[in-house]
């Protein structure tokens, strides 16, 4: 299960609707439409209560509060600088997506 909050729909809107990304995944309007209504309707949506002020880069912060609120198990980053050389993170395992797929 992904987990999300309204800022994280926003950007997740806001890059599949960039015209370069769509031409760089070789997608039309109605591929894209069509994906991000079921990849969204798939999501749990979370309001984290607490605001993690842990890591280096204070950006990421709010991905560590989303996956402590979400009771995640693990979190999927291509942050090498940051969010991954925190691994794990109280009960959260912070992976690369090619360990991800690796697991699935």
């Amino acid at each position: 299960m992904v987990a999300v909050t309204n800022d994280f729909t926003a950007t997740y809107l806001a890059t599949l609707n960039n015209h370069a990304v769509c031409c760089w995944l070789g997608v039309n309007t109605f591929t894209r439409e069509s994906f991000l209504r079921v990849f969204l309707e798939s999501c749990i949506k979370v309001t984290p209560r607490t605001q993690v002020q842990d890591c280096r880069d204070p950006k990421d912060d709010k991905f560590l509060s989303v996956a402590l609120e979400a009771k995640a198990v693990m979190l999927v980053t291509g942050d090498k600088k940051d969010l991954l050389s925190m691994n794990p993170y109280k009960d959260v395992a912070i992976i690369t997506a090619r360990e991800f797929l690796n697991i699935a």
